[in-house]
């Protein structure tokens, strides 16, 4: 079942965003987005639509279920601006870690960058 969530998460997130210029396929071409001033508005908007679409995914398992990944996120009620920059810092972190990592799929990067950043207490 967790295979499944992570799969649709993973085939929304390929979807062609309108307006988007900037393809972001893989881990790779996330932080070239993220390095760049012109491309880090996708950059963010990004790693926010990831996190706010496992959050959903969160949201269909039920209160007290598991998350669809093992990142419990930066906390509930966090402002738009301090939670894409929390984002940010947490896929930079990660990239950081482990570019060796990044020619994989972006969406599944970022996943492992909340998870590691934001890991969930069972």
């Amino acid at each position: 079942m967790r295979l499944l969530r992570l799969f649709l998460t993973a085939w929304l997130l390929a979807l062609p965003q309108a307006g988007n210029a900037t393809t972001i396929a893989t881990g790779e071409d996330l932080q070239r987005a993220c390095d760049a001033a012109a491309t880090f508005p996708e950059c963010v908007e990004y790693l926010e639509l990831v996190y706010q679409t496992a959050k959903a995914i969160a949201r269909l398992n039920g209160p007290g279920g598991p998350p669809p990944v093992g990142s419990c996120g930066p906390g509930q009620g966090i402002d738009t601006v301090p939670l894409v920059i929390a984002l940010r810092t947490a896929w930079q972190a990660y990239a950081g870690r482990h570019p060796d990592r990044l020619r994989r799929p972006a969406v599944g990067s970022a996943l492992l960058a909340f998870e590691q950043q934001w890991p969930c207490q069972r």
